[in-house]
Formats: structure tokens, C-alpha cells, sequence
């Protein structure tokens, strides 16, 4: 259904619909999809366990650039939406936001993707 929906949107996307399929997106995941996040998808993608707990300057230090004002304002920011480029990056890793406790993130793992 959702892939007949972005047809007649006209969009270009394909629904993975088989768990090959997912496994083939997961692998695909570029820097181009995840922008300037990429290097925190490559620093969660690869730590085993259930969760991971972050500081804002951890992440910083990951990223080699501050945060912008409103990831140590607002919770939102955090918020587990593909639609945020951020949010890619834990995502596309496997994880989702748990906890936000500023200064620190929880993340947990998600293996439903």
C-alpha cells in the first residue's frame, strides 16, 4: 500500500518489502544520505551494546563539529524521524533515541528496521 502511495505521489522510492531487500538499504547507506551525521553512524553502527550512552561533547568529538543550539535545547531535535538528518545517523545504525537527559543521549538498539 505504501509503495502504491508513492507511486501516485510520484516519487521515486522503493518500499524494501523482503528482509534481503533491507539488508541491501542498510548496506547502501551512504554519506550522501546521512550528510554531515555519517561519522556518528559509523561510531554507533559499530558498538555491540543494547545501549549507548553519549554526552553532547562525546558526539561532538564524533562529529568534529558543535551541535547547533537547538540538539541542546530542545528534545525534539532527538526526536527518531527520518525525516531529520540527524536522526539518520542512529536510525540507519540500528538504534533509536531512548533517553534525553542533557547533556547525555541514550541510545538503544532497534532491530525491527
Amino acid at each position: 500500500m505504501l509503495q502504491k502511495l508513492t507511486n501516485a505521489l510520484g516519487t521515486n522510492v522503493t518500499i524494501p518489502t523482503t528482509e534481503k531487500q533491507c539488508v541491501t538499504e542498510k548496506a547502501n547507506v551512504s554519506e550522501q544520505v546521512i550528510g554531515k551525521y555519517a561519522s556518528l553512524y559509523h561510531y554507533i553502527r559499530i558498538q555491540t551494546d543494547e545501549t549507548l550512552t553519549l554526552s553532547l561533547e562525546q558526539i561532538e568529538a564524533i562529529l568534529g563539529f558543535k551541535l547547533p543550539a537547538s540538539a541542546l535545547k530542545y528534545r525534539a531535535w532527538w526526536s527518531n524521524d527520518l525525516t531529520h538528518s540527524q536522526a539518520k545517523a542512529w536510525l540507519y545504525a540500528d538504534r533509536v533515541v531512548d533517553t534525553v537527559s542533557l547533556p547525555s543521549i541514550i541510545f538503544r538498539k532497534n532491530d525491527k528496521w
